[in-house]
């Protein structure tokens, strides 16, 4: 991991753990902002590497957010760990903990499984409670009001909480990061096919926690045709409220291939100004729209997590840009010196004219390399960029790109 990436989530860390101590000193404690901030210092903590603190983190920030008041003592002890943590972070060598940490470490993790044992135990009484309460009031008068046994604390315990399975699909597209890290530095002869699998097994990780694009966008069409599409909640809110722009009573045919998404809308015929503006939000997620005689076709990725890239070299940095943009890409005769939007370059080969929105931008490359699938970080809000510089990308082997918004 270069120093320039581990300082890029450095920030990040520091800023959710702040927000979790803040959180847990007031008075009475603020336990579901708490457990918010200890969702994202959980998924912060799995971008470096430190999976095990990670997942004691992503516990914690479980029984949090159920109010458990018996977490609060485990919580501050964890805090005192986490501090030691972020200083051999700062250090440059996170993953060598003292033997008291491991010793903490633990300790904590034991206390969490007696947490969730006790949990599980006042589930399974509740329930026995709740059939007798059921069996009372089938006796009682059909007038008298019943109080319900379980809790709505109970109710959350036994229902599955579906916004804690995206820390644990970032936890998992890191592991699998590190590991096709390790697979590219061995020299081994089979880490092409290896890194291959790795890379696919990244892609289908994605897609756990994703939404139904039918169900999400039902009652935007007359008819929807997107059996099995499934993307993200954020994905699929954006692309809603660009369709909104559109002259209503149109139908829609949508696919996934290679984490993104291709959507055909028959039946309509729009403006530049609705074009204009639905690209205008189509773009915040990478997204294009373009108008044919036929139909209107929008292409976006299907996360901002893991996307499909086009990687490419300036000068001596490297970059990378969503590859559902691209139109086309053309040599130059002769090296030239080239300006766009990322500034100036001095011996441009190659120049991709890519559509951002309704947008069309050229960007010049020194060289470009194939179409990968990289994992996506965005540029935590403490730090300051280029207004076109979405984040990091990595590639199977963790080298860092610049990742450019168009």
């Amino acid at each position: 991991m270069t120093s320039d990436y581990l300082a890029l989530f450095i920030v990040d860390i520091n800023r959710s753990f702040e927000g979790l101590v803040i959180s847990l000193e007031q008075d009475p404690p603020s336990m579901q902002q708490a457990a918010l901030h200890a969702r994202d210092l959980a998924d912060a903590l799995g971008s470096v590497g430190l999976a095990q603190i990670s997942a004691l983190t992503s516990d914690i920030s479980g029984q949090l957010g159920l109010e458990n008041p018996a977490i609060l003592p485990v919580a501050k002890g964890f805090i005192e760990l986490l501090k030691k943590a972020l200083l051999a972070l700062e250090s440059g060598n996170p993953n060598a903990p003292l033997p008291q940490q491991i010793a903490v470490i633990g300790e904590i993790s034991a206390a969490m499984s007696d947490l969730m044992s006790q949990r599980m135990d006042t589930s399974t009484t509740d329930q026995r409670n709740s059939f007798s309460a059921n069996q009372d009031q089938l006796d009682a008068p059909s007038h008298q009001a019943q109080t319900p046994a379980i809790s709505s604390e109970v109710r959350q315990i036994l229902s599955p909480d579906f916004e804690m399975l995206f820390p644990q699909r970032r936890n998992g597209l890191n592991i699998v990061q590190r590991v096709r890290e390790m697979v590219n530095h061995s020299g081994m002869a089979s880490s092409t096919e290896m890194d291959f699998l790795l890379a696919e097994h990244q892609d289908a990780l994605t897609s756990l926690g994703q939404t139904s694009f039918k169900d999400a966008l039902q009652g935007l069409s007359q008819h929807i045709e997107a059996d099995g599409v499934y993307a993200d909640q954020e994905i699929l809110e954006t692309l809603a409220e660009a369709m909104r722009l559109l002259p209503p009573g149109f139908s829609m045919h949508a696919s996934k291939q290679a984490l993104s998404l291709f959507i055909d809308i028959r039946g309509v015929q729009t403006n530049s100004m609705q074009m204009d503006l639905a690209g205008g939000i189509l773009r915040r997620i990478m997204g294009r729209i373009d108008q044919t005689n036929e139909y209107v076709r929008i292409v976006l990725p299907s996360s901002l997590k893991r996307i499909r890239m086009i990687p490419f070299k300036r000068a001596d940095k490297f970059y990378a840009v969503s590859w559902v943009q691209l139109l086309s890409i053309s040599g130059i005769d002769s090296p030239v010196g080239s300006v766009d939007v990322l500034g100036g370059v001095a011996d441009a080969q190659k120049v991709m004219r890519l559509c951002a929105g309704v947008e069309i931008h050229a960007l010049h490359a020194s060289e470009i390399y194939p179409v990968i699938n990289m994992n996506t970080f965005l540029l935590p809000g403490l730090l300051s960029g280029p207004h076109w510089m979405k984040g990091v990308a990595l590639d199977g082997a963790s080298k860092p790109y610049t990742w450019v918004y168009l």
